[in-house]
């Protein structure tokens, strides 16, 4: 593709939010007539409800408990970076590609937590099936994913990193508009101009069996934990408003540990919470089968963010020289958890929690001297 092609596809979706006009009524006052400071969460108007985590952070009461309490607000996905920019909403948890490049083109946002990751799953041609559920293999072949996406991103930075496999001289990437034509491309083959194998999302699955190509696996096996959505913050709000942004990360951070530990308690918080069923919250946050392996963690994994960040910069999709770190913030999440283990030191449930960010947030600038318990 175009190096030019690209940027220009990448500075569309960028400048795009701009031409909509983003109407959240009236601005509301930080703090609540509770005594509570509000947090404006942004959420897309076709959704039943918001991030599970924040969901059950606010339902069981651990928003309130350190003093925060969150507003949804209803937004078009394209307008969300541009609304957090401007300070019409406070946060976003949108996906990843979007915010880095406006990031990476000086938007006054910081992204600082983590939401979800998983929810793609790997398809094959009937042809290479077996062949294609060993990753060296993958060698020689053509890999179809969607444009600009997360999964684009993952499959050049893994092949590269883990198995030593470079796009345009191992593997081939053809790069298509979503589900339907990834699902054409790998029932074509590639020895018919289409595609070995490829990164659909879960609703595609049954359609890949049912046209007689193969289900290999979610995508988590190619990359356990990948990035996907993150939380992204106002800059501005953040700076003049720092301990209220710790306290609701606190919240979340309580949440997960219900979410890992407690699943009966955690469906029935967000039945109560969105006015959904049981089996419908059951199915929507634990179904690992059905979601292709979709899980729920506030932590920020800026390894795994940094990763992605390098394919976008070298593929030309955007032209920055502003490192992540600069608007990538790891801190606010650190701190949020060294209190609750400060407020729980005998759990170790939490100490793991540092464990895991330890182990995947470790190549932040200076993070030796900076994040320790």
């Amino acid at each position: 593709m175009n190096r030019n092609f690209r940027k220009n596809i990448t500075a569309g979706i960028v400048i795009a939010s701009a031409l909509l006009v983003f109407a959240c009524g009236k601005d509301k006052k930080a703090g609540g007539s509770n005594g509570l400071h509000k947090i404006k969460v942004g959420a897309t108007a076709t959704s039943s409800f918001i991030s599970p985590l924040i969901e059950i952070a606010s339902e069981k009461g651990y928003l309130k408990e350190y003093g925060v309490e969150i507003e949804v607000q209803k937004i078009d996905r394209i307008a969300a970076f541009d609304a957090v920019e401007l300070g019409k909403l406070d946060t976003v948890y949108f996906e990843l590609i979007p915010e880095l490049s406006k990031g990476a083109q000086g938007g006054k946002i910081k992204v600082m937590a983590g939401t979800v990751s998983g929810g793609m799953a790997i398809a094959a041609n009937h042809d290479v099936a077996e062949e294609a559920k060993d990753f060296r293999n993958w060698k020689g072949k053509v890999i179809a994913t969607k444009l600009i996406s997360t999964s684009e991103m993952i499959v050049k930075d893994t092949l590269k990193r883990d198995y030593g496999l470079v796009e345009g001289r191992d593997f081939t990437l053809k790069l298509l508009d979503g589900d339907e034509s990834i699902l054409t491309a790998i029932h074509q083959g590639s020895a018919k101009g289409g595609a070995d194998i490829g990164f659909i999302g879960s609703t595609a699955v049954q359609t890949a069996i049912n046209q007689g190509d193969a289900y290999l696996f979610p995508e988590t096996h190619l990359k356990k934990d990948y990035v996907c959505c993150r939380q992204t913050f106002n800059q501005k709000t953040v700076d003049e408003n720092r301990d209220h942004y710790v306290s609701y990360l606190k919240g979340q951070i309580r949440a997960y540990k219900d979410y890992r530990t407690d699943k009966e308690g955690s469906v029935a918080s967000m039945v109560r919470s969105t006015g959904q069923t049981t089996e419908y919250i059951n199915d929507y946050i634990y179904d690992k089968v059905g979601s292709q392996d979709t899980s729920y963690n506030p932590d920020p994994n800026y390894n795994g963010v940094l990763g992605v960040y390098g394919v976008m910069l070298e593929s030309a999709y955007v032209d920055s020289d502003r490192p992540l770190a600069e608007f990538y913030d790891i801190s606010v999440y650190a701190d949020a958890l060294r209190s609750v283990i400060a407020q729980f030191p005998d759990d170790q449930f939490y100490k793991d929690m540092w464990a895991y960010f330890e182990e995947n947030n470790n190549e932040y600038p200076d993070f030796s001297s900076r994040f320790t318990l």
